[in-house]
């Protein structure tokens, strides 16, 4: 900035003196804290909120695998007494990951899990040798990925050398 004087004074600090003087200060009233009702309420409006957003694009999103975990313990089911094969079915829905390493800024990759019930056989041998768990036939179905990728997340490290780092994480396509 260039700065102009006159007689001695400069033009700018009697223009900083004018505004100064010029303001008028004007009583801050705080506003009252929330209850703990009041933050529910709040909180509640925003999930809300949320969830109608989600619903419209027509994907369910789970912000965490804790969460995933939770509706997977809920979804569970056993099967009817009657039946003793219960079908087998794998389904897959998307969730936030979070990528982390230390000193890095984390970042989030939408990713699906693979959930459902799986039928599992064990028939034990007849006589076995030893006393162990041998079995004649055993088979577990696991739910697993029909397509996958391998994915490269570059991590931000401003405290690190070098300042970017990459973390290999596999994305699940397909079910």
């Amino acid at each position: 900035y260039i700065q102009y004087k006159v007689e001695n004074g400069s033009v700018f600090d009697e223009i900083a003196k004018k505004a100064f003087i010029s303001l008028h200060s004007e009583p801050y009233i705080e506003p009252p804290l929330l209850t703990f009702d009041q933050k529910r309420l709040k909180w509640l409006q925003r999930y809300m909120r949320k969830q109608l957003k989600s619903e419209k694009k027509g994907k369910k999103m789970i912000s965490s695998p804790r969460e995933a975990l939770h509706q997977v313990n809920q979804e569970v089911s056993l099967g009817r007494l009657d039946d003793s094969r219960p079908t087998a079915h794998c389904d897959g829905q998307i969730f936030k990951q979070r990528i982390r390493m230390d000193g890095c800024l984390s970042k989030v990759v939408h990713n699906r899990f693979c959930h459902g019930t799986c039928s599992s056989y064990f028939i034990p041998r007849l006589r076995p040798r030893k006393l162990k768990l041998d079995a004649m036939f055993q088979s577990c179905s696991v739910c697993r990925p029909a397509e996958w990728d391998t994915v490269e997340v570059k991590l931000d490290c401003p405290r690190k050398n070098p300042k970017e780092l990459k973390r290999k994480v596999i994305k699940v396509k397909k079910m």
